[in-house]
């Protein structure tokens, strides 16, 4: 059960990198419209900064649980590689409790401030109006499945599986 499980949590993961990259792609897209039509036609669309931003939040938090998955988080092994197994177990598991409270913690006022702003109606104070809640909801949806993901990870650790992060290969 749970090896379907950290399947599916990978595939998920995959799929979150996939449409960070065509966030991406439609973000250069945007910017090159932008760049023809401020040279060509002395015009803009006057949101690329507002949709850029939204787009970095966006792929930011997408891609989190597949770089979770590939080891690619930036981290300070010395301690963990310097550890007998046992310990070093412990101590990948502790960083995953913590970075998984974390991320619970962050995706709840998250939440909060998505229902918040669907049931107020709020919208950017931008010519575009864009919901509020639509590119906070793309942060959630990249927190849960880092949470997913983080879950995965600790059970491949409990497991004593080789994980990304080099843990289980000792």
């Amino acid at each position: 059960m749970a090896g379907l499980f950290c399947r599916t949590v990978s595939r998920v993961a995959w799929l979150g990198a996939i449409v960070s990259a065509l966030v991406m792609m439609a973000m250069v897209c945007l910017i090159l419209v932008e760049i023809v039509l401020r040279s060509v036609f002395h015009s803009s669309t006057y949101v690329l900064d507002e949709f850029v931003g939204y787009g970095v939040a966006t792929m930011t938090f997408l891609a989190l649980a597949r770089t979770l998955e590939r080891g690619a988080h930036i981290r300070v092994g010395l301690l963990r590689n310097s550890a007998p197994r046992g310990m070093s177990r412990i101590m990948e598991l502790g960083a995953v409790l913590v970075a998984l409270a974390t991320s619970l913690g962050v995706g709840w006022y998250i939440g909060r401030s998505v229902l918040r702003n669907y049931r107020r109606g709020a919208v950017s104070e931008t010519i575009a109006e864009v919901p509020l809640w639509i590119p906070e909801c793309m942060v959630l949806v990249g927190l849960a499945l880092l949470c997913l993901s983080l879950i995965a990870h600790g059970l491949r650790v409990l497991a004593g599986e080789p994980t990304a992060s080099g843990e289980g290969a000792n």
